[in-house]
């Protein structure tokens, strides 16, 4: 489990220390003000064996492809997209500080000439023979803990590509998921209900289901053609997919196999609240604090709502008291701040009424 972060030259952070994290941790603030930059940076800590792990950001943000050059595939995760400046991030992990070092190595290997799809549109490459020599470029990602030695990745830029060379790596890293703001793959949800399946855990989930739909009666994954789909009955006389009783419903499936499958690990949410009624949030907040306690994963979320944030307290309430805390980003003179509620003042305001988003 996350427990503190410190993030230096990381997107719109030039330097961000946020000191605690709890299980279920929620980040608030204003708009542009780095809520979703925070999950990011902490999901990229941990994926250090994909290729995508800087554009997939940009496809969970809604762009589907970039020009293959440096300012667009690397610069968007430095500040002002200034490539000179490395990033760092410190993360304490069960007790184990580990760190991460992001820099920009714009002559990694030997210059390459990119071959090109032959005009006659039959597949065949040819290599132009005018085409000048491109370098390749990298970041270097460098990993150094307390309990490991250094581990070194190399995210490479070539003329036609985009590829991640691994020197070193520990593989046992906990399990994460970032979840966007879009729905997911239905495809992935249901592989992954389908692993909880296997192990005897599936049956987890419909509780959480019924929180939204209390008539939900089973859970099942379908296969149609090569993909799955998640199926749900709900008393009609036959199943219905997931997707088309309701979007909340599919929000909260995707989050609950997620948390499912991440045992150890953590998962992030992007504004948790969205097609989700308020008046269903507290025993959401509930559901899901259990499960995360039950699979012993770390659910970080963002929102911009004062009653989901309210809904939360409400619903982890007694047992589950202290497995929450509130982070709000705050700019000050273009520097991101972040203010650490713990329960006690998280109650305190809220009872006051005093804004929080």
């Amino acid at each position: 489990m996350i427990e503190s972060v410190e993030v230096h030259n990381f997107k719109c952070f030039q330097h961000l220390e946020v000191p605690r994290l709890s299980r279920i941790t929620i980040v608030g603030g204003r708009n542009a003000v780095g809520k979703t930059a925070l999950l990011e940076c902490l999901f990229m800590f941990f994926d250090r064996l994909s290729p995508n792990t800087t554009t997939g950001q940009y496809a969970r943000r809604g762009v589907s492809s970039v020009p293959l050059t440096p300012a667009d595939v690397f610069a968007p995760i430095f500040p002002f997209y200034d490539l000179t400046e490395p990033i760092e991030v410190s993360v304490r992990v069960r007790g184990v500080i580990e760190q991460m070092r992001i820099a920009f190595n714009p002559s990694y290997g030997a210059p390459s000439v990119a071959a090109e799809h032959a005009a006659t549109g039959n597949g065949v490459m040819v290599l132009p023979t005018d085409s000048p020599a491109k370098p390749v470029v990298s970041l270097d990602m460098s990993y150094r803990s307390s309990r490991t030695r250094e581990d070194e990745t190399h995210l490479l830029l070539r003329p036609n590509e985009l590829s991640l060379a691994v020197e070193k790596v520990i593989t046992d890293l906990p399990s994460t998921a970032l979840l966007s703001t879009g729905p997911s793959d239905p495809n992935q949800v249901a592989a992954l209900y389908g692993q909880m399946d296997v192990a005897g855990t599936h049956e987890r989930v419909l509780p959480i289901l019924q929180v939204l739909k209390p008539e939900l009666r089973l859970l099942s994954s379908v296969q149609m053609g090569n993909r799955a789909l998640m199926h749900a009955d709900i008393g009609i006389g036959r199943k219905l997919p997931v997707p088309f009783i309701s979007e909340g419903l599919t929000r909260l499936l995707t989050i609950a196999v997620f948390l499912g499958t991440c045992p150890g690990g953590t998962v992030f949410v992007d504004e948790i609240e969205n097609g989700i009624h308020h008046s269903a949030m507290a025993g959401v907040w509930k559901a899901l604090g259990a499960a995360a306690r039950e699979f012993d994963c770390q659910l970080v979320a963002t929102t911009h709502s004062y009653e989901c944030l309210e809904a939360a307290a409400e619903g982890l309430s007694g047992d589950f008291r202290d497995d929450l805390s509130y982070v709000r980003l705050e700019r000050r003179n273009d520097q991101t701040i972040a203010r650490v509620y713990d329960r006690c003042l998280l109650d305190t305001a809220l009872a006051n009424g005093l804004e929080l988003r």
